[in-house]
């Protein structure tokens, strides 16, 4: 599992990061009123014990106001980040070189325009626990961004989040890699809770949220030729090239073939 946020300012902005701008503004103009205002007012004179905070709490205020305008201010930096990271990728090539933490900040941003609220765990490595949850109309969704390096994603790291669904009640789990999953791994998945997204369905999705996909024909244009770069073979990893089908049904299609063929018979279809 991953690690949980560490301390108050870390567990602010993770809040701050999934609520509009303007939360930050209210709590903090909430958290003011109360200790400058609130707590003298409700403090009875009688009181001995609580008398001190009377003055305390007036001289805090400012200062904790601050301390939550400036965590609101990061959230949108981080925010602003995230949407940037998302819109200037065109190829799955530019996906695979970030650092785990890019992609999984790059996954993140990609749900969260899907309506969801993310909540991002974070972790102490690329193969950490669940990497983000996901929360919308009483849904409850486990993502992890495993093996995004790796070729081939095998069974066991889809058996690995399975459990972890099951054990947290989740009501299901996602597995996202830039790689390929083995025919075991997608035999696994299949008819349970679970979803299998590699590395063209990835890149097929990003596109399709990304904000200039609909007003820059340029940038569209490079992107659709992006989402047809060779995808891996799902029998053997191999690289796939593009063939058209000379008879049966087909006739006169494209399809990507495995570059080993004879050998390896593994398609998939194009685009």
């Amino acid at each position: 599992m991953a690690r949980r946020r560490s301390n108050v300012m870390e567990g602010m902005y993770d809040i701050f990061l999934r609520t509009p701008w303007w939360v930050s503004l209210l709590v903090a103009g909430a958290a003011y009123a109360a200790l400058n205002f609130g707590l003298p007012a409700y403090i009875d004179d009688n009181n001995l014990f609580l008398k001190p905070l009377e003055q305390v709490g007036p001289l805090f205020a400012p200062w904790i106001a601050g301390f939550i305008l400036l965590t609101g201010a990061f959230a949108q930096l981080g925010k602003r980040s995230r949407r940037k990271l998302l819109d200037r990728q065109s190829a799955i090539d530019s996906i695979r070189a970030m650092s785990w933490q890019s992609f999984e900040k790059l996954v993140g941003e990609f749900y969260r325009r899907q309506g969801y609220s993310v909540e991002e765990r974070g972790g102490g490595g690329a193969d950490g626990g669940v990497d983000l949850v996901l929360r919308r109309q009483g849904e409850v969704i486990l993502v992890q961004c495993k093996q995004w390096k790796t070729r081939q994603v095998g069974v066991a790291k889809v058996r690995e989040l399975y459990g972890v669904v099951a054990s947290e009640n989740a009501t299901r789990g996602v597995l996202i890699t830039c790689g390929q999953f083995t025919p075991d791994a997608r035999a696994f998945a299949k008819g349970k809770s679970l979803e299998l997204v590699d590395g063209t369905a990835l890149l097929e999705r990003v596109s399709k949220v990304q904000k200039h996909s609909k007003t820059d024909p340029a940038i569209a244009s490079q992107q659709k030729r992006a989402t047809h770069i060779a995808p891996d073979c799902p029998l053997c990893g191999k690289p796939m090239v593009l063939r058209k089908a000379r008879k049966g049904s087909n006739a006169g299609k494209q399809f990507w073939g495995c570059k080993a063929f004879p050998q390896c018979r593994g398609v998939r279809n194009y685009p």
